[in-house]
């Protein structure tokens, strides 16, 4: 499943180490050994800087550490991709909000959400946020909404799709605002509640009930 988001997430993978060994070659104007730095472990920096290794073997060392790098993030993409595609969907959804007063940042969110899968298993996921100047409801629902497998496969899912139709889709066109960055889509956080609403309903999860108190909002989706 999901074989053309991990098809293009490989695809970026690659360029992205093609664009690392032209920087771990040639640095920066002005810094030829800013990428060989960046790369390479402060012993065979420090040894290539005192003369005892030359400039194509510290390439070479700093070359491989780095596509070892990629390796291990793409093998974590596929993780999180597959562990998502093995979830079953999510049927029901409680999105349970507190703010709770901070002498410095006012109201913060402290949210819980209750979900429950076809199957029958339940799960409990948080998310919180502070500071000021920004969205503070959705970055936290953002946080709880993405330790979530069975949504997670719902926005995945609909990447896929998009990718097979355009393999240039961003994250908006397949979904809508909010779904991230990148070839992976997530939920975003500081987008706004909204946008979170609309990619659930894309899901297939329709919101069913709202509550609101001075200190709380309670919102429940079902598919």
């Amino acid at each position: 499943m999901l074989n053309r988001l991990k098809k293009e997430i490989e695809r970026e993978n690659k360029a992205q180490v093609r664009k690392n060994i032209d920087f771990i070659k040639n640095g920066n104007v002005g810094d030829e050994d800013r990428g060989l730095r960046y790369f390479s472990t402060d012993t065979r920096f420090n040894a290539y800087k005192a003369g005892d290794l030359t400039r194509d073997k510290a390439i070479e060392y700093a070359t491989k550490r780095m596509e070892k790098q990629k390796a291990a993030e793409l093998e974590k993409e596929f993780a999180r991709i597959d562990a998502a595609a093995a979830a079953a969907d999510i049927v029901t959804l409680s999105v349970n909000i507190e703010w709770v007063r901070s002498s410095v940042w006012g109201y913060n969110p402290q949210v819980e959400v209750i979900a429950s899968d076809k199957n029958g298993r339940y799960f409990r996921t948080y998310g919180s946020a502070s500071g000021c100047g920004y969205d503070k409801q959705s970055a936290a629902t953002a946080q709880a909404f993405g330790q979530l497998n069975g949504l997670l496969k719902g926005l995945y899912t609909l990447k896929n799709k998009a990718l097979n139709k355009d393999p240039k889709a961003t994250n908006e066109a397949a979904i809508c605002y909010g779904a991230g960055y990148g070839v992976r889509p997530y939920f975003e956080g500081g987008v706004g509640f909204g946008c979170h609403e609309k990619m659930l309903k894309l899901i297939g999860l329709e919101k069913k009930n709202e509550a609101h108190g001075k200190h709380f909002d309670n919102y429940y989706f079902e598919r």
